[in-house]
């Protein structure tokens, strides 16, 4: 990889755009960059345009609802005049020597990298980098121990052992001694860099992850401090070239220092945000549609209600830049030039390396690739498109189960064909869909509370700033 970001710096790349997670909703969540290419442009300019486009003006959920906020005409106007050999000073972007992009071997393509001066001169409180802090004597930063799997073998007990994580919060496991016990700001050094608070309890970290301890609870407090790198670190990239270590965030991070009684109001604001998200978000993650079974429905073979047909395409048809979906085995869809099927029809990825199978309900043109199995109700009097979906995601378990292969998990057609399927009369079939979607639109204004919330805690740390 980092031979290949060498070739792209020294043929021809001259801009890197940043867009913010979110902007390809619904159909793609991942963070995106856009790479720009001219070789005579960038024989002319020793340095590379980082601009990070953090609005596009629209919000960054699935229902993508228009907002003031727009920085996409500052970009093109950046970009415009860049392509003249003009520099705009604008917070959006950085201009990065090529030189300093290749000093460590490591070619990293990451604007946020090489944004670790930022003026904050216009401030309304006055702001310390955590370095300076920790020069002060003011806070403490260090790394864990090495502690493996083995070592929890043999010593276990009770207290948890933190370590790299980007999701949950943290826990490797449980040891019989402990490193900590205090409040203390743990981070992942090498999981994306992301913050955790430990209210005071007995722990360890391991030496993938970092510590910060607050030496002056009377200038600091600990649950401000986590708020803020938290909310800033969003707006950061970290991977395992670019980790975070205690000396890359030292001089990343700069902390707008409030009297102590004004972080406290803070902290108090953005605990009751943060109520509401995790409440919001233990909605999402224990929400599963339920269907009371009655064992007095009908029951048969799922071949005996649908036709099951396989996609035909190979993967590289894929690659073709069409308007008809092409559904393969991951959750991703492509755009092919010609379709197979027009019809109503539910898609049940059979091919996948952890067996973490997929169903979707599509109308329309569209094309699938081998092991995915296109499947259309024989009879609509007897089943619907929708209870059928809800019927097979039950079933997806079962499935996997049931799954075939080593390297790549795969279902067989007799066992798709074989399922047993509960079918009660229309009628009854029309309430379950209409109770779950229902439901379903509950979950999806969860989702909405969870952005709104998160922008509010993103908008009280923003004011920290003002002028």
């Amino acid at each position: 990889h980092k031979e290949l970001r060498k070739n792209l710096v020294n043929d021809g790349l001259y801009a890197v755009i940043s867009l913010p997670s979110g902007v390809f909703n619904p159909y793609a969540g991942v963070k995106t960059s856009i790479l720009l290419f001219n070789n005579e442009l960038a024989k002319t300019s020793a340095e590379i345009l980082f601009v990070k486009i953090e609005q596009d003006g629209f919000d960054l959920g699935a229902t993508k609802r228009p907002i003031s906020k727009n920085d996409l005409p500052s970009a093109l106007d950046i970009l415009n005049k860049w392509n003249t050999g003009k520099k705009v000073e604008n917070k959006l972007a950085v201009y990065v020597e090529k030189s300093k992009i290749a000093e460590n071997g490591d070619y990293n393509l990451s604007g946020d990298r090489y944004r670790i001066s930022i003026d904050h001169t216009n401030t309304k409180w006055p702001s310390l980098k955590l370095k300076e802090l920790e020069e002060s004597g003011d806070l403490t930063l260090g790394r864990g121990q090495v502690i493996s799997k083995k070592d929890l073998e043999g010593n276990p007990g009770i207290y948890p052992v933190y370590s790299s994580s980007a999701q949950g919060i943290g826990e490797f496991g449980q040891y019989g001694n402990f490193m900590f016990d205090e409040e203390l700001i743990t981070w992942s050094v090498d999981g994306g860099g992301r913050f955790f608070y430990r209210p005071k309890h007995k722990f360890s970290v391991t030496n993938v992850s970092g510590w910060l301890r607050i030496n002056n609870p009377q200038k600091i407090n600990a649950k401000y401090l986590f708020r803020v790198l938290d909310t800033e670190w969003q707006d950061k990239t970290f991977d395992y070239v670019a980790k975070a270590h205690p000396s890359v965030i030292r001089e990343m991070y700069q902390i707008p220092l409030p009297p102590l009684e004004i972080q406290e109001q803070i902290v108090a604001e953005l605990d009751g945000y943060a109520g509401i998200i995790t409440g919001a978000k233990q909605i999402i993650q224990n929400w599963k549609p339920k269907i009371d079974i009655d064992p007095e429905w009908e029951s048969c073979s799922l071949k005996s209600l649908v036709n099951i047909t396989t996609g035909k395409l190979n993967a590289n048809a894929a690659i073709n830049d069409g308007k008809y979906p092409f559904f393969t085995c991951s959750k991703d869809v492509y755009k092919i030039d010609k379709y197979s099927f027009d019809c109503e029809a539910l898609l049940l990825a059979g091919n996948n390396a952890s067996a973490d199978y997929d169903v979707k309900l599509y109308k329309g043109k569209f094309d699938a690739y081998q092991r995915t199995y296109v499947i259309t109700i024989k009879n609509v009097d007897q089943i619907i498109y929708p209870y059928l979906k809800n019927i097979l995601e039950r079933k997806l378990p079962e499935l996997k189960s049931k799954s075939v292969g080593n390297l790549t998990k795969y279902l067989t057609l007799g066992v798709i064909q074989n399922l047993e399927i509960l079918f009660p009369s229309l009628a009854i079939q029309k309430q379950i869909v209409e109770k779950i979607e229902a439901e379903r639109a509950l979950v999806e204004s969860a989702k909405k509370l969870i952005e709104i919330y998160d922008q509010k805690t993103k908008e009280a740390i923003s004011k920290l700033w003002a002028e």
